[in-house]
């Protein structure tokens, strides 16, 4: 022990400085730490992304063992005996006898892969943290624009232009025809109604959904069906297919002298083609979907008011258009848990967005349909073109055309390249060059 002290008293005597590191000692020290953050980092900006929130999770474990295998390799490769460090190197190492055992390779190892896999779990729980908190906020803002847009439907319904038009109509109509004047009144007392109370309720029974349509009757024999509709003429019959062994519903209907508008429904496609031969206004299939439903109500009713003009105009009468007014023709589209009724001389455009659309119409109004554009392309009339597969337009409302741009209320609507040859044909003269 007393040979030890004036090595020592030397080595304090000469000033030597443990924490005299050159800047290559630092870089080795911090091998781990800087292999560590390159970990994380990988993984918070780029695998997590590509791989595990798209549910591939094996190629994001398999790449993330690649990648942690060769910064361990190379970490491993760059160590190096703590005795080299610097100042350490002044010290002399302590007996053989005083060192106490020291820890195996696969110790560091083992140790490094663990704060490896830390990193790992730290940018996971990071990432998906952040991702969590995107969607969140995504949801309140799509909550936000639709709350917005019902406001705006409100308001619109609601504003005193609305109102005025209504009551003057109603007043022009007392003193010529007070029949039509109290149902204009019933009409705008349900809409109030609606707005005020009914809108608020998280659902909405069937039969209010549909109260444009008026039930005449219902029946599951053949005979009374059939005195029924002598007796009682009706616009429209819903009909079975097979009704029994002697006839079915296309029999019956050839076997009426004047058949009333009629919309089948069958479990079988075998007979739609033969509906069709005569006239039938839609085949629906079993299960009808409520969707369906609603677009064979509004294709029948497009033919009923088609038939109505027609009638009126051979017989020398205003159509009913001419003696009401342009606002007559209009169809019913879902909105949340409810029906609204759209004029089609309001809408200008419609633009898709996968399972919902918003309708643009005239004076700024903005109308979201949980409805997809292929749908509601089936219940719109023929002054309806499809432009482009997120696009359908009013073609009396375009101002403009300029190549493969359509011009509507200062908006530029794109034309699909498989949409051209259709629409220039509609719209131009035969012979015509396209612009």
């Amino acid at each position: 022990m007393d040979k030890d002290v004036p090595c020592r008293e030397k080595i304090v005597k000469e000033g030597t400085d443990v924490s005299n590191l050159s800047f290559t000692d630092y870089l080795l020290l911090l091998r781990l730490p800087v292999t560590v953050i390159i970990l994380f980092y990988v993984d918070y900006y780029f695998l997590v992304d590509i791989y595990l929130l798209k549910d591939r999770i094996l190629p994001f474990i398999g790449i993330n063992l690649i990648l942690i295998l060769f910064l361990l390799t190379l970490e491993r490769m760059t160590s190096f005996p703590l005795k080299d460090v610097g100042a350490i190197r002044d010290f002399p190492a302590p007996p053989y006898g005083h060192r106490p055992p020291g820890p195996t390779p696969f110790h560091f190892v083992f140790v490094d892969f663990l704060m490896y896999l830390c990193a790992l779990g730290a940018a996971v729980a990071f990432r998906m943290t952040r991702q969590w908190y995107l969607e969140e906020e995504r949801k309140k803002e799509q909550e936000h624009d639709r709350t917005r847009t019902e406001l705006q439907n409100l308001k619109n319904q609601l504003n005193p232009h609305f109102l005025f038009n209504v009551m003057n109509n109603i007043y022009s109509s007392i003193g010529t025809d007070s029949g039509k004047a109290r149902k204009l009144m019933d009409s705008l007392c349900e809409l109030l109604r609606y707005v005020l109370y009914r809108s608020e309720k998280p659902t909405v029974a069937f039969k209010e959904e549909v109260s444009f349509l008026e039930l005449a009757g219902s029946f599951t024999g053949v005979g009374k069906a059939i005195a029924s509709v002598m007796s009682c003429p009706v616009d429209l019959i819903f009909s079975d297919i097979e009704l029994n062994a002697d006839i079915n519903g296309i029999q019956l209907m050839k076997s009426h002298p004047d058949p009333p508008m009629v919309i089948f429904v069958s479990a079988f496609d075998r007979y739609a083609v033969d509906s069709y031969a005569i006239d039938a206004v839609d085949y629906l299939m079993k299960p009808v979907s409520y969707e369906r439903f609603i677009a064979a109500v509004n294709k029948a009713y497009r033919q009923f008011s088609a038939r109505a003009s027609a009638d009126a105009a051979a017989s020398g009468a205003p159509s009913p258009s001419q003696a009401q007014s342009q606002r007559t023709d209009f169809i019913f589209i879902k909105m949340e848990n409810r029906l609204v009724k759209v004029y089609l001389t309001e809408i200008l455009y419609i633009k898709g967005y996968g399972d919902y659309v918003k309708i643009y119409m005239t004076g700024g109004r903005v109308l979201l349909s949980l409805q997809s554009l292929n749908k509601l392309e089936t219940l719109l009339p023929e002054n309806f073109v499809r432009v482009h597969r997120s696009f359908i337009i009013a073609l009396d409302k375009i101002s403009e055309i300029e190549h493969r741009r359509i011009k509507i209320d200062q908006e530029l609507i794109p034309i699909g390249e498989s949409y051209l040859d259709r629409f220039f044909g509609l719209v131009l003269p035969r012979g015509r060059e396209k612009p």
